[in-house]
């Protein structure tokens, strides 16, 4: 009797642990819709009202559909198959063509440059970046960035009148082996690739390293 007491017991445990750890948790759900809400962007033709809908909606198919376990173990292509499976249906239920919604895919000039180039006062603000890290350009001509790695970067940045942007700073981070503080000067150079008021996507001059950002409201 006691032996089977003890079995419920830990079963009960097991099972309460495991329910807690596969619980969607609201910064999960928070990460998923914003997740969703980057990946649309693509489509210029929908409002936001309409983005959010379609996001509101792959968050409650994704998480009433998959256990947090389940969703986190696909890997990258599995993950995007059922992201763009989920919001192609829940356009289709909010009555939203995206196959008539334009992608933000903009004609480029010889240089690399885009056609609407990107004013000075279109940066000016915060943006986050696909790689986590939180970009400022200030109005008088200062930069900032903090990496998720808490790298940071203050300078200066430019922005020419064939839309290339210039961003000169100094890299302040701690040395794993010494814990020194370091601090290195980069200059990078940047073509954009696309450009709208609440997203864009630059490349940088010399290397295969392309910036996705949403502007932070």
């Amino acid at each position: 009797m006691k032996k089977i007491i003890l079995t419920l017991f830990i079963c009960t445990i097991s099972a309460g642990v495991f329910s807690q750890t596969d619980t969607w948790t609201k910064a999960d759900r928070n990460n998923l819709y914003e997740d969703c809400m980057s990946y649309i962007t693509k489509y210029k033709n929908i409002t936001n009202d309409q983005k959010e809908s379609i996001c509101l909606c792959y968050l409650e198919e994704v998480t009433k559909k998959y256990t947090k376990t389940d969703f986190q173990a696909k890997i990258d292509i599995e993950l995007k198959r059922v992201k763009e499976a989920v919001i192609s249906q829940c356009a289709k239920n909010l009555g939203i063509d995206l196959s008539t919604a334009v992608k933000t895919e903009e004609v480029a000039d010889k240089k690399g440059t885009l056609k609407n180039k990107p004013k000075r006062e279109d940066l000016i603000g915060k943006w986050k970046t696909d790689k986590g890290s939180i970009m400022e350009f200030k109005e008088d001509g200062k930069y900032a960035e903090t990496t998720v790695k808490n790298v940071s970067y203050s300078g200066d940045w430019f922005l020419d009148d064939k839309g290339v942007l210039t961003i000169d700073s100094e890299e302040h981070y701690t040395q794993i082996l010494t814990k020194k503080e370091k601090v290195d000067r980069k200059k990078s150079v940047y073509d954009f690739d696309n450009f709208s008021t609440d997203y864009l996507k630059f490349t940088r001059e010399g290397l295969v390293e392309t910036i996705q950002a949403n502007r932070m409201k």
